[in-house]
């Protein structure tokens, strides 16, 4: 059974780079929050804790189709989807 009291982070990410960013998190460990240095990760939120929330305030990147990730160990594999920045109208 999943336990819901997870931690979770949120990663945004270049597009194609949710798999490497994924498995480097592992490396970069709990004393690194699982945010690796990785060259493809944009911005990065703090590690939640359960019933705790969390704001991610970044200026947006240029327009185009980015990634997000929880980067949590062995989250990715699911918690994973697309960021879409559109240019201003």
């Amino acid at each position: 059974a999943v336990s819901a009291a997870m931690k979770h982070n949120l990663l945004i990410v270049n597009k194609g780079a949710v798999s490497a960013v994924g498995l480097a998190s592992a490396q970069a460990g709990v004393a690194k929050q699982f945010i690796p240095n990785h060259k493809d990760v944009l911005f990065a939120s703090t590690l939640t804790e359960p019933g705790q929330t969390t704001e991610l305030i970044f200026d947006p990147p240029e327009a185009g189709e980015y990634e997000f990730l929880c980067s949590y160990i062995g989250h990715f594999a699911m918690m994973k989807g697309v960021f879409v920045v559109k240019a201003a109208s």
